[in-house]
């Protein structure tokens, strides 16, 4: 089958089957989320799609290797010591600048870009469950970030050869261990790793095919309530 979904008025199509398929899905998905965050990517000069298309197709078969591994060496939280290694050298490789062991021993952080914004972080999970391994697919997140990263990189490089400047902004990618049981987003998060990050995107796996795209958030909210009138011996809570 095929999926088809819209960037900027257009229609992109991938192929996919099975488990293999799911993964490319979701990169795909989240390497066009990443790249329409980004300002002025397209120009007459740029076809953006076929920038990226080459670029995932370049580097699919590393990708799915890099999943495979990480499927096939689970590790839970505050012990992903053999994924940190394989996605911080193959991020190095794709010309990030990564800094390993990133506030937590098995996180990491990997920029590319110039300029203060826009910042955009693609979260990267890849810890495992104890005694059945990866059964939340966290090595397909982990993939998925990957491939988001190599095509949003990809689209900067050709911008600057086509327009001779850089463009403005960076993409991180934030490795996020202990996803299960261990509050690693939470931790990184109060240590100040999301600070001046203006959008945070991940790709989470499914159940079946998805034909569309699944957009949710959740945050706490505090609320100071003032009320006025007579009292009365009730507790309200909000």
């Amino acid at each position: 089958p095929q999926l088809y979904f819209s960037l900027q008025g257009q229609r992109v199509a991938s192929r996919y089957s099975n488990n293999a398929g799911q993964s490319y899905i979701l990169r795909s998905r989240l390497a066009w989320s990443a790249a329409s965050k980004m300002p002025n990517l397209v120009s007459a000069q740029l076809d953006a799609h076929q920038v990226v298309e080459n670029a995932v197709a370049a580097k699919r078969e590393q990708l799915h290797s890099i999943g495979r591994f990480l499927w096939e060496n689970p590790e839970i939280r505050f012990e992903e010591h053999k994924a940190h290694d394989i996605l911080c050298t193959f991020l190095e490789t794709e010309g990030f600048d990564v800094k390993r062991h990133y506030i937590l021993q098995t996180a990491f952080r990997a920029e590319y870009g110039e300029g203060s914004s826009p910042v955009v972080a693609l979260l990267c999970e890849y810890d495992a469950l104890p005694g059945i391994g990866h059964a939340c697919g966290h090595n397909l997140i982990a993939q998925s970030a990957l491939t988001a990263a190599v095509a949003v990189r990809a689209l900067m490089k050709t911008h600057e050869q086509l327009c001779g400047v850089p463009l403005q902004g960076r993409v991180v990618v934030l490795g996020t261990p202990a996803e299960e049981g261990g509050m690693g987003k939470e931790l990184l998060l109060r240590a100040g790793a999301l600070d001046g990050v203006d959008a945070a995107l991940m790709a989470h796996p499914e159940k079946g095919s998805a034909l569309r795209v699944v957009l949710s958030a959740r945050c706490g909210v505090t609320a100071l309530f003032e009320y006025a009138g007579e009292e009365h011996d009730v507790q309200s809570r909000a």
